[in-house]
C-alpha cells in the first residue's frame, strides 16, 4: 500500500530545494539546513513520486518498463521506420496528461510537434525516451518532475512538481 507523505514534509522539502537555488552570495553561511538534509529531502520526493507512478501503472494494468534514467515507458504499437538517434529531426503526434488524467496539451489542438533530439527545448525525459523509438512507433512515457517540468511546472497547464504522461506517435524521422 502506498504511504502518503504529509503536506508539512512536502512543503519543507520544497522550501529546502528553493532555498538551495539562491546564489551562494545571498545564502547565509550558517544555514540551519545542511547539504545532507537537502539530499535526504530530494530522495524522499523522488521515492514518493515513484510510489505514485507505480500505483498508477498498477491501477491501469499497464506493462511498463522502468528505465535507469528514472522514467517509465511502453511501446504499444511497433513501427517499421528509421530508429531515432541524437540529432535527428523527429515529428510526432502527442498527448500530455497529468496523473489525474486531465489533458494538458495535445497535437489534436496544436498540430504535430517537430524537434531535434538533444537540441530542442523540450522536456529532458522526452529527449531520452524518444531515442528508444523508431518511425511509426506508438509509445507511452511517464516522466517524474525532474525529467519533465521540474519544481515550477510550465506556468500554464502543468502545475508545480507534476508527473506527466506522454503518449506519442512518431510520424517521421529525418537523419
Amino acid at each position: 500500500m502506498m504511504q502518503l507523505i504529509p503536506n508539512s514534509v512536502l512543503w519543507t522539502c520544497l522550501l529546502v530545494m528553493i532555498m538551495s537555488c539562491k546564489p551562494a552570495s545571498t545564502r547565509q553561511m550558517n544555514s540551519s539546513i545542511s547539504k545532507d538534509q537537502m539530499i535526504e529531502a530530494n530522495k524522499m520526493m523522488v521515492a514518493y513520486d515513484a510510489e505514485m507512478v507505480n500505483a498508477y501503472i498498477e491501477r491501469k494494468a499497464w506493462n511498463m518498463t522502468s528505465s535507469d534514467d528514472g522514467y517509465w515507458y511502453m511501446i504499444y504499437e511497433e513501427g517499421a521506420g528509421k530508429k531515432i538517434s541524437f540529432g535527428d529531426k523527429v515529428t510526432f503526434n502527442y498527448n500530455v496528461r497529468l496523473l489525474d488524467e486531465s489533458l494538458c496539451y495535445s497535437s489534436d489542438s496544436t498540430g504535430p510537434k517537430t524537434v531535434f533530439i538533444g537540441k530542442s527545448d523540450i522536456e529532458s525525459g522526452l529527449h531520452i525516451g524518444l531515442q528508444l523509438l523508431k518511425e511509426g512507433d506508438k509509445a507511452r512515457f511517464i516522466f517524474p518532475p525532474q525529467l519533465a517540468f521540474g519544481l515550477i511546472g510550465d506556468r500554464d497547464k502543468i502545475p508545480m512538481r507534476s508527473i506527466i504522461i506522454y503518449d506519442v506517435n512518431v510520424i517521421q524521422v529525418v537523419k
